[in-house]
């Protein structure tokens, strides 16, 4: 959720970046005209090394040209949860916030190359 709308002369075409215990992972699918509140439905299989991670969410906007940095959001998560949990961070460009970034969390081990939930 955005509080301003960063493209002048149309609606945002944002698209997410995202790190995760220090590797890249291949962006979220861009959004076409999505404007100030866009909404992605993914789910990704994460594979911390250890229990407290960094994450940082980057949000652009794409352009014909070059794509803008609509802002970051970045935070150590330390316990992850076994249960599903929202988290909300702000999303910062240039130190002021303009939107935030809310996503699901929780923690799930392999056991015998299966996923079991802890």
């Amino acid at each position: 959720m955005l509080g301003k709308e960063f493209d002048v002369l149309s609606e945002m075409d944002p698209y997410l970046e995202f790190k995760f215990d220090g590797r890249t992972y291949d962006s979220a699918p861009v959004l076409r005209n999505a404007g100030k509140n866009p909404i992605w439905r993914q789910h990704f299989d994460l594979l911390p090394a250890v229990s407290s991670v960094e994450m940082q969410i980057c949000m652009f906007d794409e352009d014909v040209v070059n794509d803008d940095e609509v802002g970051t959001a970045k935070e150590v998560i330390d316990n992850i949860p076994q249960d599903l949990e929202t988290v909300s961070l702000d999303l910062l460009n240039a130190d002021e916030k303009v939107g935030i970034i809310r996503f699901k969390i929780s923690c799930r081990e392999y056991v015998n190359s299966r996923i079991r939930k802890r």
